[in-house]
């Protein structure tokens, strides 16, 4: 797997509505790799059979972001589906 760059995945997050509304700053703070991050915890598991579990942790796991899971389901889900692919 190849780490992509800030600006591939700002571009992604923009053209697939991963994060609505966009906050650059996002990017950054970890919302995307959240996603990538929780695929290890639970190997071959589908995004919808834990949503629930990465919804309760995402407080914990947010650091810095002030997005709510609600804004940063999509752009983790995205991620978790790339990575499972």
């Amino acid at each position: 797997m190849s780490i992509k760059s800030d600006r591939w995945i700002r571009q992604m997050a923009l053209e697939h509505g991963m994060i609505e509304p966009f906050a650059d700053r996002q990017v950054r703070e970890g919302v995307i790799s959240y996603g990538v991050s929780s695929y290890g915890r639970y190997p071959g598991r589908k995004f919808d059979e834990v949503e629930a579990d990465l919804s309760r942790d995402w407080d914990s796991a947010r650091g810095k972001s002030s997005l709510s899971w609600v804004r940063a389901k999509n752009a983790t889900r995205d991620a978790w589906d790339r990575i499972s692919a």
